[in-house]
């Protein structure tokens, strides 16, 4: 019993170690990975990263998935820093480029909440 329980917990921390890469070659389902990464706050990966991970990566594929990064970034950088900074989640710079102040205020936020 105890070996069973260690071997799911083993492959569920496995599980957890990076991002699930789309299996099929649908344009719909990169772009919907890109979009669910960057709302989650992860920085925009480059082709040449992406390609370490996903070895048959086309140019069409990734560029659906910076397609769909894009409109989660928009999404993801219309939130309040303020806000992300209360609710303790980390920032990663995704907003940088959009809005130069989303991380001062951010870090502001963060050290106003600082017990």
């Amino acid at each position: 019993m105890t070996k069973w329980l260690l071997s799911v917990l083993l492959l569920g921390l496995i599980g957890c170690a990076g991002p699930i890469f789309p299996v099929g070659e649908s344009s719909s389902q990169w772009m919907e990975f890109g979009q669910t990464q960057a709302q989650a706050g992860e920085p925009k990966q480059t082709q040449t990263q992406m390609s370490a991970n996903v070895s048959s990566l086309t140019s069409e594929q990734y560029q659906s998935y910076s397609e769909g990064w894009d409109k989660g970034q928009a999404m993801y950088c219309s939130q309040s820093p303020q806000m992300l900074a209360i609710e303790e989640r980390p920032y990663m710079g995704i907003c940088d480029t959009i809005n130069p102040f989303f991380r001062e205020d951010y870090n502001n936020a963060r050290q106003e909440n600082a017990f």
